[in-house]
């Protein structure tokens, strides 16, 4: 049964009547992925020395500007057995402050000529701090599934893909 109240001049109308706008709230995660294919990988191990690297190009993930590093004799003489991978974030989105860290969580992944994840292949990153022109995450030992790749057992483009 309708009532009403008075208060500060204004009637309210109970029940009110049906609403005509809606919003919602919605917090989640962006997700998205990027793929490096690596054609000529024995080139690069031969002319590229631990320490060397090469970017990607840069792609976007949540408005933010990302991209990876590649070492293919590894980031270190002590990882010159491995490839080294590294997430980095070029650009953060606007309204975004520079020097504020942000949080993103990356899975690197060797894939399979069919373009597919290689579960026994896939280094999980967790989740991480990244600020804009900082050194990023990755691995520097990318374990057995890339160490096989570092020791040239691999023919044909090695592709890594990222989420």
């Amino acid at each position: 049964m309708p009532s009403s109240a008075a208060t500060g001049g204004s009637e309210l109308v109970w029940p009110p009547p049906p609403y005509s706008s809606a919003s919602a709230i919605v917090g989640g995660t962006v997700t998205g992925h990027h793929i490096l294919q690596i054609d000529g990988y024995s080139y690069t191990k031969e002319k590229l020395p631990h320490g060397k690297l090469k970017y990607s190009r840069m792609f976007n993930v949540g408005d933010h500007q990302w991209h990876l590093r590649y070492y293919p004799n590894g980031q270190g003489s002590a990882n010159a057995d491995y490839i080294s991978v590294y997430l980095g974030l070029d650009a953060a989105a606007a309204g975004h402050a520079k020097e504020q860290p942000m949080k993103a969580r990356a899975t690197f992944s060797l894939l399979d000529r069919a373009g597919k994840p290689v579960p026994s292949y896939t280094l999980d990153a967790g989740m991480h701090d990244f600020a804009v022109g900082g050194s990023g995450f990755g691995y520097h030992q990318s374990g057995p599934a890339l160490a096989l790749c570092s020791r040239g057992d691999r023919r044909g483009p090695m592709m890594v893909g990222g989420s």
